[in-house]
């Protein structure tokens, strides 16, 4: 037999205990019962591609509650954008997207999702497994990350832009200026550019 603050205290902790709430949850649970994990089958694409079509892409958590998908919302946003959109293309890369992948690594590193932006049809994922692939071949190879003209071309953006900064800033004087060092090699998102291949000016 427990006492009447042993009681309160058995109470207290009932109520505050995290596992209380989660045991009664059920789990990973929807609105319409347990959401499914795994691949997708063709009638799960089916309903999603009828639900986007209707309401459009965005809040896609509200997709499980009102077409009765039972999957996550991230599942759901996952499926469309890698599989199932109509503009995504499919297949190797073409020489002119190698080309802007390289282009667009150079100046935003690793930003796999803004880089998507940049390539029409193409997703995120694809880009960072094709830059990843590349890496390691040209490593093996003995081979610089990027070519010599879109190394020079960085370059001379990144110079142009910083002088234009100092220039506005008026931190710099015409006889620096013409002294400067264009070949000297930056840091981009913290990969430096193939500083072999570029000698300074003499001093």
């Amino acid at each position: 037999m427990t006492s009447e603050s042993e009681e309160k205290m058995i109470s207290k902790n009932s109520v505050d205990s995290p596992y209380v709430e989660e045991g009664n949850s059920g789990g990973n649970v929807g609105g319409n019962g347990p959401l499914k994990k795994g691949p997708w089958t063709s009638a799960e694409d089916a309903i999603l591609i009828e639900y986007v079509t209707k309401h459009g892409e965005g809040n896609w958590n509200a997709v499980q509650k009102h077409s009765g998908l039972a999957r996550c919302g991230k599942s759901c946003r996952l499926r469309w954008a890698n599989h199932l959109r109509p503009d995504l293309k499919k297949g190797a890369f073409t020489p002119e997207e190698e080309r802007r992948i390289i282009e667009l690594h150079v100046k935003m590193g690793n930003k796999w999702a803004r880089m998507a932006a940049e390539l029409p049809g193409r997703t995120d994922n694809e880009i960072k497994n094709y830059w990843n692939t590349r890496i390691k071949r040209r490593q093996r190879a003995g081979l610089p990350i990027y070519p010599p003209d879109i190394s020079m071309q960085a370059l001379n953006e990144n110079q142009h832009n910083e002088n234009m900064d100092n220039f506005s800033t008026g931190d710099i004087r015409h006889s620096d200026f013409l002294c400067m060092n264009v070949f000297e090699t930056p840091q981009f998102n913290g990969i430096e550019l193939n500083r072999q291949l570029y000698s300074p000016c003499p001093s």
